[in-house]
């Protein structure tokens, strides 16, 4: 009953104002949670930042979202919710944008490497030579590119 009551109260919002309110519910929900409560509810916090994330346009904000996602996705992975896991790194990764290998490129590693460790937990094995190949590609150090072949190994192993 509460499900449907709260379809129909989502139904009276104008399509055009959707992205707004779930911005701003998460930001209120972001400046007013304690450090704990936004612990509890990190899921909920992030959905709604996520649902009006194209209205983010200080660069700032993006990157707490993508700290905030990549949070949410590790939450996820140890939960062996491994699907949902894929999707925070997944937007994580989007919200970075298409030159963070060259301008944010620790915290592109991380999402990229957790997103890697994600897939294989998914048995996504061809989603896992694509995101490897590319992380190889720009990976800077031999630490990072170990991490990226242990990952591939157990993959292979099994």
């Amino acid at each position: 009953m509460h499900d449907r009551v709260q379809q129909a109260a989502y139904a009276l919002i104008p399509a055009g104002q959707q992205q707004t309110i779930h911005l701003k519910i998460g930001q209120l929900l972001l400046n007013h949670l304690s450090e704990e409560a936004k612990d509890n509810h990190l899921f909920t916090l992030v959905s709604q930042l996520n649902m009006g994330r194209s209205l983010i346009t200080v660069s700032a904000e993006r990157d707490a979202l993508v700290q905030l996602n990549l949070k949410a996705g590790k939450k996820a992975k140890l939960s062996t919710a491994y699907s949902a896991a894929i999707e925070y790194f997944a937007t994580a990764k989007q919200l970075l944008g298409t030159d963070s290998w060259t301008h944010n490129y620790s915290a592109t590693l991380e999402v990229c490497t957790e997103a890697l460790e994600a897939e294989y937990l998914n048995t996504h094995f061809e989603a896992i030579e694509q995101l490897s190949e590319s992380i190889l590609k720009q990976a800077r150090s031999l630490f990072d590119i170990i991490k990226v072949h242990e990952i591939r190994i157990r993959a292979q192993i099994g």
